[in-house]
């Protein structure tokens, strides 16, 4: 094997010992209601969100509008708007193509209104 090679092989075995270290970093479930205070949030397999009153389970931190009313079994997803709840009770609307940053601090719960509902709050 040629030092070039031998070079290419440490290197590429360093990057493994790095990917290794940083998966064994993860918690399994990461529930982003109950971190909405935290500043930093862990690295998870899967992030627990709440919309309305149910709970559900995605296998990554960023995601879109869209993916999070179709997980909530809101379908046709263009038939709702959907709302991030922050701490302090603080909402804003989430477009169907906007990425939500589950790590993000302050992020508590989400919320859905039907787009035809013209009144009332949530």
């Amino acid at each position: 094997m040629e030092h070039s090679e031998k070079k290419q092989v440490a290197e590429i075995k360093a990057e493994l010992e790095t990917v290794i270290a940083v998966a064994e970093e993860l918690i399994e479930e990461l529930d982003v209601e109950a971190f909405s205070h935290h500043e930093c949030k862990p690295r998870a397999r899967f992030y627990r969100i709440r919309v309305d009153k149910h709970y559900y389970r995605l296998n990554k931190p960023e995601v879109t509008g869209a993916e999070i009313l179709t997980v909530a079994g809101k379908v046709p997803t263009s038939d709702y708007l959907l709302f991030e709840v922050e701490c302090g009770g603080h909402s804003k609307e989430i477009g169907l193509d906007q990425v939500v940053d589950l790590h993000r601090c302050g992020i508590e719960k989400f919320r859905t209104l039907p787009r035809d509902q013209k009144e009332g709050c949530f």
